[in-house]
């Protein structure tokens, strides 16, 4: 959830929260709960957050993530309205361990009950914000399908790709626009590990955007007539890459260059290496003991 262009921090809170809150689809409010705030006033202590933040970091993005959101549906018939609510905020709980403020909204409008979960991109002490990572759809549903197994509910099996990472969803109501695309199209070059910098932009080649690397980096796709920055689509990915990944890069480029130099065709696997460890280790024992003993064989001549 970022801050649009156009509009201030409240307005773009309001825009998804107010359908989350929807008295309509929450039986009048009673199916939404919270923590470390109050669902009446959400959209205020969400804004407060953000200027303490800005206080006390003196940090300021140009396209800000002001908040997250998931979506978590039951198949019908299987869990009450009151349980699905208290599953949605049981969640939140363990997955952000108490360090941002959340609403569960359960809706009921539907043949499926369903849960919109909100959660505030910075911290309760204000100092910093949810760190976002490679893979985190896959964290948040593997914690929605343990939680759902422990209260005896069905989860999917064989879950289908949706294109959409967990905290791009935005309720089927928001057209998405370039720079959301954009962002989805790196978190999927991003899943699929590409060993540098070129394989990454390569991977956002093959989804149709064009790379200039005439000043600042950025990207512009088949469909669109204006090319976007890296470095403006927000925290977490500007120049997302390079800061996830600097160091894992070195790395394989020093490995890579290890390996070559020695002409070896296939990497060593971890358990070849601890075996090759360990005999060093054992013939290393070996000779200090002779030498010790040598030694001694000296003292007393």
């Amino acid at each position: 959830m970022h801050l649009n262009k156009g509009k201030t921090l409240a307005q773009c809170l309001a825009d998804r929260t107010e359908y989350g809150m929807n008295p309509d689809k929450t039986d009048g409010g009673e199916l939404i709960s919270s923590f470390a705030c109050d669902p009446e006033t959400v959209i205020s202590e969400f804004a407060m957050s953000k200027r303490e933040y800005r206080e006390l970091t003196g940090r300021v993005q140009e396209s800000d993530i002001i908040a997250y959101q998931i979506r978590q549906s039951f198949r019908p018939g299987e869990v009450s309205p009151e349980e699905a609510n208290r599953i949605g905020y049981e969640f939140a709980e363990r997955f952000l361990k108490g360090s941002h403020a959340f609403i569960v909204c359960t809706h009921t409008d539907k043949s499926h009950i369903h849960n919109h979960i909100y959660w505030n991109s910075t911290t309760l002490d204000c100092t910093r914000k949810f760190s976002n990572f490679i893979g985190s759809y896959r964290a948040v549903r593997k914690l929605s399908d343990l939680i759902c197994a422990e209260h005896r509910l069905s989860v999917i099996e064989k879950p289908q790709k949706h294109g959409l990472s967990y905290n791009k969803w935005l309720g089927g109501h928001d057209k998405l626009s370039n720079r959301d695309l954009l962002r989805m199209a790196i978190d999927a070059a991003l899943e699929k590990k590409p060993k540098d910098f070129d394989a990454f932009l390569a991977l956002l080649k093959s989804s149709g955007y064009s790379v200039s690397r005439k000043g600042r980096l950025s990207l512009r796709h088949e469909n669109q007539k204006q090319s976007i920055r890296l470095d403006s689509l927000g925290e977490g990915y500007s120049k997302k890459y390079l800061l996830e990944h600097e160091s894992d890069i070195i790395i394989h480029k020093a490995a890579k260059k290890a390996f070559d130099d020695f002409s070896l065709k296939k990497l060593p696997t971890v358990k070849s290496l601890n075996e090759e460890f360990a005999k060093l280790l054992t013939e290393k024992k070996r000779h200090t003991q002779t030498t010790t003993k040598r030694r001694n064989r000296c003292v007393n001549l």
